[in-house]
């Protein structure tokens, strides 16, 4: 799996770039637009993840399910979308709860204090990287 996300000089806010599979895309819009770039957001999105709790949430920009605690399944999917119609049309994006906190350890690092120009997060079985690319000038 792997996501890019880049900065955008009119407003200095992170964007979507693209995503493989497509459906990753739904991991990228709860970073950027549930998530962001408020310290509190991304501590509360980690303990969610952390808990052994099942979660469901919705967000401005996703939904999402937590099943079975850390080691379950989290289910994104649009914050607007009927679950069982999501399912059905495919519509979502499953991943592990670990390397969801894994992401947003990452994100956190890079977005908090790095500031990049542009984030790469690369999935690849339990391995997970969250990389910057390039200095953002403020």
């Amino acid at each position: 799996m792997h996501i890019k996300i880049g900065l955008n000089y009119r407003d200095g806010l992170y964007r979507y770039v693209h995503s493989s599979p497509e459906g990753a895309a739904f991991l990228a819009f709860f970073l950027l637009d549930d998530v962001g770039t408020r310290p509190h957001n991304i501590q509360r999105s980690l303990r969610e993840m952390t808990s052994e709790e099942d979660e469901a949430q919705a967000h401005n920009a996703t939904q999402y399910a937590k099943e079975e605690g850390v080691q379950g399944i989290v289910t994104f999917m649009y914050e607007c979308d009927d679950e069982d119609e999501a399912m059905d049309k495919g519509y979502y994006f499953q991943i592990r709860a670990d390397l969801v906190a894994q992401v947003l350890r990452g994100w956190e690092e890079q977005v908090l204090k790095e500031k990049p120009q542009s984030i790469e997060i690369t999935i690849d079985g339990d391995n997970v990287k969250v990389v910057g690319v390039g200095k953002r000038v403020e």
